[in-house]
């Protein structure tokens, strides 16, 4: 009998960058949204690069929680499940497969506002970041197709995700220093948060 061709345990995907342009053009209203707002303001920082702190604000919380819940769902499933991709339903609200959800999702957001955001640091630069945040940027670009394309590694990719939680204090504390709130304990408050942000997440790891 003749041998058949191998299967592949992780098949190479395309990854749909359509979402992902997709994701990055709603980031992009938010972001005009969020700039006619903010135009008004007295705080001459704020009016002009505020909306692009508040969009990284709240994409850092999307993936914060959303990684947080994709990690604990993976956790709770068996090994597989967090090496490759599977339909393993997640035992946490809302459900549904975590590793679908982690590319299907929350990848794909992430990619979107990663893409927003080199599009912004070009027009801005370097008033929103110089060549560590584009190499940043272009590391977890890099990272997070290679999971989605092979769907493998869903459980490193949501904890990768997570990582973003340092950047809530951080957004949080540049409003208030542009805003004239530098000297009050809401930033001595929010740099102790910063300082201690990762403090959890090894903690996890290590347990």
């Amino acid at each position: 009998m003749a041998r058949g061709a191998p299967v592949s345990l992780c098949p190479t995907t395309v990854l749909e960058w359509r979402d992902v342009l997709l994701f990055a053009m709603c980031w992009e209203v938010m972001y005009q949204i969020v700039k006619l707002a903010l135009k008004g303001s007295p705080h001459p920082k704020i009016k002009q690069l505020g909306a692009s702190y508040f969009v990284a604000f709240l994409n850092a919380a999307i993936c914060s929680f959303g990684g947080l819940w994709a990690v604990m769902s993976l956790l709770a499933g068996d090994f597989a499940g967090r090496m490759v991709v599977g339909d393993a339903q997640s035992p946490y609200w809302p459900g549904g497969p975590a590793g679908e959800l982690v590319y299907g999702w929350f990848a794909h957001c992430f990619l979107g506002w990663l893409v927003y955001d080199v599009v912004h640091i070009a027009f801005w630069y370097p008033k929103l970041g110089g060549a560590d945040t584009v190499a940043h940027h272009v590391g977890f670009v890099c990272l997070t197709c290679l999971g989605s394309s092979h769907r493998i590694l869903p459980l490193p990719v949501a904890w990768l995700l997570v990582g973003e939680i340092s950047s809530l204090p951080l957004n949080i504390r540049w409003f208030l220093i542009y805003s004239g709130r530098g000297a009050t304990p809401a930033l001595n408050l929010t740099n102790y948060v910063f300082g201690l942000s990762p403090v959890p997440m090894a903690a996890f790891s290590a347990g």
